[in-house]
């Protein structure tokens, strides 16, 4: 059999582009399912449509609607051979499933999903490593909230390893944020705390703001474990306040829950009451059974506290039928422990003891699915090592990026140093060397006009004496001549000799 493959250029993924581009999620789910209806499409594509269609039904929170849309698109996707597009569509349905809390459904497709990129890894290693990244990921998340620890370490190992080799940083931190889950699931508190805040800084950089909510809210949650009743408020109500201003309804449901179990801790019944009650309209409306599993829960224990039994009573055997409907172990556990209390508080020894004794197994079972003390200690503490010797590493890098770009620079500025130093002493060279060139034709244009000068002086003597010389010589023929003219002009002459004087 073989998989059919559709070009991302096609006419279905173009218009398929153009419908989920449309703001209004009502909108885009109508475009769909008149898109599906077309007479031109093949089996294959009305799967494509069906899976897109199953993708808005969970933006709307309608997860029933869009199981069975995604469970079509596996069946016709089966019909066309389009096996790619099943393995999509199986963990789009894990997906719905675990946000509407059927764990151990969830799981199912998952693994249906994980399949296929297992058995085809070789073909586009990358893309599929990446895949397989997500779906153990996936998968250890669920066996998490399943108490089944050891299986999700195992498959957060897988995880790790692949995201170490093939995927960016936001996949890096991503499982590391499930691995904090996962700690705080095994009352590693403390461990949780230190690798949340590492990984808080991390988003931060990412400017992921719906990651920080979530870790934000984590964290709330491991702070008040640990008794750190103020910080987990803090944490929990930022989260909160964020997921309203965005409206993430599943989110704002998990996060009233969580607000009413802090107030349960400290006692204060009223808050918790209310917040309790709030979660349980919000979670009811998206479908969210394990925030509604426990918000009946955490009723039931402020009515406890408040001396209500009748209510307490009511409102734990509600949270017990879902817990049991979606499998929610660790819930079921809890509600044995409280269900117990409630009897011997009505004075109904007998049940309250067989409630103890049941509570008593079923924490021993819960344990022994979880990794022993030991092992959980010694692999969290592996995990939590890992984490810190990467952030180690990476600050190491920085420092040593940091140390290079120094050494850089001081080597440019002392390079620059030399060469200013350099030009001045060149400069001053050229300076010094143009002044003794000009003092030389200084010294040989004075010896020049000294030379004229003396010339000058010897032509102007000669003149001197020439002219001196000629006028002694013209002066004596001239007073002859002034004399004998001043006679004729006087008439003291004789007539007779004047031709001659003349």
């Amino acid at each position: 059999m073989v998989d059919k493959t559709w070009a991302q250029d096609s006419q279905l993924n173009k218009k398929l582009t153009e419908i989920n581009q449309k703001a209004d999620k009502k909108a885009v789910l109508e475009a769909l399912l008149n898109l599906y209806k077309s007479p031109e499409l093949d089996t294959g594509e009305k799967a494509e449509v069906l899976l897109n269609q199953g993708k808005v039904l969970f933006s709307l929170h309608q997860y029933d609607q869009g199981i069975d849309a995604v469970n079509n698109a596996i069946e016709l996707a089966q019909k066309s051979n389009h096996f790619s597009l099943k393995a999509q569509a199986h963990k789009m349905l894990g997906i719905l499933f675990y946000y509407q809390g059927e764990l151990k459904l969830a799981l199912q497709a998952y693994q249906a999903s994980l399949v296929y990129y297992q058995k085809n890894q070789a073909e586009d290693i990358n893309n599929f490593a990446i895949e397989r990244a997500n779906l153990f990921n996936n998968v250890a998340l669920v066996y998490t909230y399943l108490g089944e620890s050891n299986l999700a370490l195992v498959n957060y190992q897988f995880a790790e390893s692949l995201y170490t080799k093939y995927g960016d940083e936001a996949d890096k931190i991503d499982v590391r944020y499930n691995i904090a889950s996962l700690l705080i699931s095994l009352r590693r508190f403390d461990s949780a705390i230190d690798m949340l805040k590492v990984i808080i800084d991390k988003r931060k950089q990412l400017n992921d703001s719906y990651g920080i909510a979530s870790a934000r809210a984590d964290i709330g949650i491991a702070y008040k474990h640990s008794g750190q009743f103020k910080l987990g408020k803090e944490n929990i109500f930022a989260a909160l306040t964020y997921f309203k201003k965005h409206d993430y309804k599943h989110d704002i449901a998990s996060q009233l829950h969580n607000m009413s179990e802090i107030y349960n801790d400290t006692f204060d019944v009223k808050q918790a009451i209310l917040y309790a009650q709030q979660a349980i309209i919000v979670s009811k409306e998206v479908g969210h059974q394990k925030a509604y599993a426990g918000s009946l829960q955490s009723l039931a224990k402020a009515y406890f506290y408040s001396g209500d039994l009748v209510q307490a009573e009511d409102y734990i055997e509600r949270s017990i039928a879902v817990g049991q409907k979606i499998n929610y172990e660790t819930l079921l556990t809890e509600n044995l422990a409280i269900s117990s209390l409630i009897s011997a508080s009505q004075q109904q020894f007998i049940k309250a003891l067989s409630e103890h004794q049941r509570y008593e197994k079923s924490y021993l079972v819960t344990s022994n699915n979880m990794l022993n003390d030991k092992l959980a200690k010694f692999e969290s503490e592996q995990l939590s090592q890992k984490i810190v010797d990467l952030e180690q590493r990476r600050k190491l890098q920085i420092l040593q990026s940091a140390k290079i770009e120094h050494q850089r620079n001081i080597i440019i500025l002392t390079l620059v140093l030399v060469l200013v130093v350099a030009f001045f002493i060149y400069r001053r060279y050229l300076e010094k060397r143009l002044t003794e060139e000009l003092e030389l034709r200084v010294k040989q244009r004075t010896h020049e006009l000294e030379d004229l000068t003396i010339e000058l002086e010897k032509a102007n003597q000669v003149k001197s004496q020439f002219l001196a010389n000629m006028s002694h010589e013209i002066r004596t023929p001239l007073t002859a001549i002034v004399g004998h003219a001043e006679a004729i002009i006087h008439d003291d002459i004789d007539k007779d000799k004047v031709q001659e004087d003349i």
